[in-house]
């Protein structure tokens, strides 16, 4: 699994499907070409202080280490967008 880092990665995904959740939005798009997974993580100012983000940030990258390999598809991108 790799990871988003570049904002254009984050605005390219938010143009795919989206699948709100009660702690986090999920969004998703089928690269073209075949790879690994790339997941990102992102939470808002809104959700409250630095502490705060980062401890929402920590458990979205812990909810997929957790998650069995077949959950995520390889040649999708990923991003998880924090919830308070």
């Amino acid at each position: 699994m790799q990871r988003l880092r570049q904002r254009r990665d984050f605005l390219t995904v938010a143009t795919g499907a989206r699948a709100p959740a009660s702690g986090f939005v999920l969004q998703a798009l089928k690269r073209r070409e075949d790879g690994p997974v790339r997941v990102g993580f992102t939470v808002s100012r809104r959700v409250g202080t630095a502490v705060e983000r980062n401890r929402v940030r920590r458990r979205l990258r812990e909810m997929v280490r957790l998650a069995p390999r077949g959950r995520l598809r390889p040649g999708y991108d990923y991003v998880l967008i924090g919830r308070r």
